[in-house]
Parts: structure tokens; sequence; C-alpha cells
């Protein structure tokens, strides 16, 4: 299970395994398994918390640069001027399709406006119906990326959760604690992990001072 690379893939078993740990009643079968489960959320926590942990270094060097890809991104007079002339062309571009959309809307708006349909030689003039590949609303916003990665869980701090989760099982049934954290059999793992957990607040502050 520690194979997950994903940040996405290590949050979904973060949270599920959590969940889990402090989920009651459970069948005994299940109970039996939340030591190993401990160890494998641990696992998973210590590779997130180092994957955000270098993502925050990154940020940080990027904003020590003066949000720079590098310290010679836009460095000389040139670089400006050609900085300023494709935003120009950009400008341009997009003068030219809103004089394009605004000729469609003139031709067909009234027709559409009356009901009316629109003929084949109008659809192919104006490109009305034709698929494209980059534009496929119906599964973007229905079945598509959107609806497989957007959820309330967007907003929870993964660490966080299982950072309560543990204190909650703690406080309600410490005979159930002590059983679970059995799981993390390695000094070394158990020592990473209580690192983890007890430095989450800490990290969540530096992220939000960096974005």
């Amino acid at each position: 299970m520690n194979s997950f690379k994903n940040d996405f893939e290590l949050r979904r078993n973060i949270f599920g395994l959590g969940s889990i740990l402090k989920a009651s009643p459970i069948p005994d079968f299940v109970a039996q398994k939340l030591p190993e489960m401990l160890n494998q959320v641990s696992l998973l926590a210590i590779k997130m918390h180092q994957e955000r942990q270098d993502t925050l270094k990154d940020n940080e060097e990027h904003i020590a640069k003066g949000g720079k890809e590098t310290d010679s991104d836009v460095s000389d007079g040139e670089d400006v001027a050609d900085a300023i002339e494709g935003e120009d062309e950009e400008f341009a571009d997009s003068d030219e399709e809103w004089k394009e959309q605004q000729r469609l809307f003139a031709k067909l708006g009234p027709k559409l406006h009356a009901g009316g349909k629109l003929t084949q030689a109008e659809m192919d003039e104006f490109g009305v119906g034709d698929d494209d590949e980059d534009d496929d609303s119906d599964y973007d916003y229905a079945g598509g990326e959107a609806a497989l990665y957007d959820s309330a869980a967007d907003d929870v701090d993964e660490l966080k959760f299982l950072r309560d989760t543990i204190t909650m099982v703690r406080t309600q049934d410490e005979a159930r604690f002590q059983n679970i954290m059995t799981g993390i059999a390695k000094p070394d793992v158990r020592n990473q992990f209580d690192n983890v957990m007890g430095s989450v607040d800490n990290l969540i502050s530096k992220e939000a001072n960096v974005t």
C-alpha cells in the first residue's frame, strides 16, 4: 500500500483507513486488522508529509526569487520586449475571436431566438456542433475529472484528520488506542509518525503563508 505516489491516492487512503480506525462498532475480524491498518496509514502519512514538505520548500524558493522560475527569467530589456510582444499577439487573437463571435450572434441569433433550426451550411460556416477533443462539457461536468476528484474532502487536511482521529480514539478508548498502536512495530517508523502528527499545525501554518 505504501507504493501510492499521487497525492489524491495518498489522501483517499488516509481518509479511508482513518475512518475505519475510529468506526464503532466494527466486526471482530475487522478489529483484528486495526493494528496493521494503522501501520499502513502511518507509512502513507509519513510519505504525504514529506511530499508536502518538498512542495513547501519549492514554493518558498519560488517566492524568494520574486516569483520567477529562475534568476534569469526576465533579466534583459530584450526579454521584456519579447514578453510584451507576445501579450500583444494574444490580445489580437482574442480580439479577432470576439469579432467572429459577434458575427455569429448577429447572423444566427434572431433565427435561434425565433425557434428556427440551423441549416447544415450555417453549422459548417461557424463550426457549430463540431466535435472537440479538448471541450467535452458532458464529460467534464457530469462524469469526468471534475466529478471524479472534486469532493467535500478537498477542504479537509488529511494529516490533521488522521491526528484528530487518533486523538479521539485515545480519548474514548485507551485500550483500543494501545492495541492499534502495536501495529507500528519499527521504532524508527513510530518516531517518524509521532513527529508527523506533532507537526501538522506547523506545516499547515507554513503552507498558508506561501499561498
